[in-house]
């Protein structure tokens, strides 16, 4: 379900719309396009450049988007990243950090474009108890500090149950969805 959401899977029955845009039946580029324009990715491995700074691994998303000079770039990639509780982190190289560190660094780097959603997939999988409750405290914020949207796919029962709504999946079909509010 999230590759459909985030465009990434084209292979689907109905119509899919973000922003307001119909999106079912784009080319890959035009795809492309509007998934970098509206869509940060938050993944369980970060995906990080290991001998790239954190700052540069912030701010490859936007430099290959363009709206923006490297200039304003940069600022923005420092924004994200004092947000995020890891400014002084900026220059190290990504490598450096350790994986809660380093996952604070993915969530900036999506969040780099001003994305209308946020898409974690096992966003909190390979962080331990500490650093799983300290990502999900900056989503929660992210939500309601920055009116971000954010969807996340988990098999963390207390991520799960800690978010605002839910929705059970099993063999592709909803077996229970939940509005907690």
């Amino acid at each position: 379900m999230l590759y459909i959401l985030s465009t990434m899977d084209t292979d689907y029955e109905g119509e899919l719309y973000i922003g307001g845009e119909k999106i079912t039946g784009q080319k890959q580029d035009n795809l492309s396009d509007i998934r970098n324009l509206n869509i940060g990715f938050v993944f369980q491995f970060h995906y990080l450049l290991p001998e790239f700074s954190c700052l540069k691994n912030v701010m490859i998303p936007a430099l290959k988007l363009g709206r923006l000079s490297p200039e304003q770039i940069e600022h923005e990639a420092y924004e994200k990243l004092e947000i995020l509780g890891i400014k002084d982190q900026a220059l190290k190289q990504a490598s450096k950090l350790s994986g809660g560190q380093q996952q604070r660094v993915a969530i900036a780097r999506a969040l780099i474009n001003r994305p209308k959603i946020i898409m974690g997939d096992e966003p909190t999988g390979n962080l331990d108890s500490k650093n799983s409750e300290i990502v999900f405290d900056i989503f929660r914020r992210l939500t309601s500090e920055f009116n971000q949207t954010i969807i996340a796919v988990t098999h963390d029962n207390d991520f799960a149950k800690a978010s605002d709504r839910t929705i059970e999946l099993a063999d592709g079909k909803i077996i229970n969805h939940d509005l907690q509010l």
